[in-house]
């Protein structure tokens, strides 16, 4: 089973990603968690991705932070996994070409794309950047790391360190060195949000909205019951462990704050909340209504159309 993060980083003026896929195992008693395995990917333009990433790839100044990021998450025993190996099985697909990715990749950042379709839960950016001169003994390095729930965009952990003056500017050499020091707290951190959502679950709002053009309101009697309460017994019966906020309910609105997912399915497989929507529509369809469904940064927007 897998788990994931990215990263990005800028060396010399370039800029990558650092994608992590965190192999896990989950076990129900002793919520154990393995390492991960990590994934270093070049960064480009948010949106305008696929095209240019064979090109960031030949880039030597990019080629060394893929190679200093990889050697610290392998030093803190994670393994690596080739990014290239998987654009090129990606690029096989026709959905992937066209700009869709298979999940509303044209509306989105296709780094979280992948990490998910990758079976990833955590993308972690590495920004690494240098200023100053060598020659005036002023040449500086800062890191930052950040964490990010590439379901929900939801930030886990964020640490960062500035190294220097140094009288010389081996870039190579002092990230690694900057890396040594920071890493393992960085991954200590990621861990612990990351377990705790194993044992309590992944944060979602769901959004329902009534169109106006229906004739329907969250009073409206469907059966024995309000349109209102049924959706609440059907989100309260899917919820992680039952776990949920209570409801707002408006006229022709019903928003849940806090939904909790679990973070794999019942045959551990990364939870999609495609399932979700299917059990969704064949509640409404069996009550004759139909509603349009759209997941975008967390949340799962519904509109009810009648």
């Amino acid at each position: 089973m897998e788990a994931k993060y990215m990263k990005n980083i800028i060396i010399n003026g370039i800029l990558l990603t650092v994608t992590l896929f965190i192999d896990q195992d989950i076990f129900a008693q002793e919520k154990q968690v393995a390492q991960p395995t990590v994934m270093v990917v070049p960064y480009v333009d948010k949106g305008n991705m696929k095209g240019s990433f064979e090109e960031a790839l030949q880039e030597p100044s990019q080629r060394m932070a893929i190679s200093i990021a990889e050697e610290e998450f392998i030093a803190n025993g994670l393994k690596t996994l080739s990014f290239q190996n998987m654009l090129e099985n990606e690029r096989k697909d026709a959905s992937f070409q066209a700009g869709d990715g298979g999940d509303d990749a044209a509306k989105e950042d296709i780094r979280d794309v992948l990490s998910r379709k990758s079976g990833a839960d955590i993308r972690v950016e590495l920004d690494l950047t240098v200023s100053g001169s060598a020659s005036n003994g002023s040449f500086k390095v800062k890191q930052t790391l950040r964490a990010i729930d590439p379901y929900t965009s939801e930030q886990l952990s964020l640490v960062s360190d500035e190294s220097g003056p140094w009288s010389f500017n081996d870039t190579s050499k002092i990230a690694r060195k900057a890396l040594k020091v920071k890493m393992r707290e960085f991954i200590d951190l990621m861990q612990q949000k990351f377990t705790d959502r194993i044992n309590n679950g992944r944060d979602y709002i769901v959004d329902v909205t009534i169109d106006q053009s229906s004739g329907l309101t969250m009073s409206s009697m469907l059966g024995d019951s309000e349109l209102g309460d049924l959706l609440y017994e059907f989100f309260e019966g899917q919820a992680y462990k039952s776990n949920l906020s209570e409801p707002r309910t408006e006229k022709v609105k019903f928003v849940i704050d806090r939904f909790k997912v679990p973070i794999r399915d019942e045959n551990g497989n990364p939870y999609r909340l495609k399932k979700l929507e299917m059990g969704l529509k064949s509640l409404l369809k069996s009550k004759q209504i139909i509603a349009d469904f759209r997941v975008s940064g967390g949340k799962m927007y519904v509109n009810i159309k009648k």
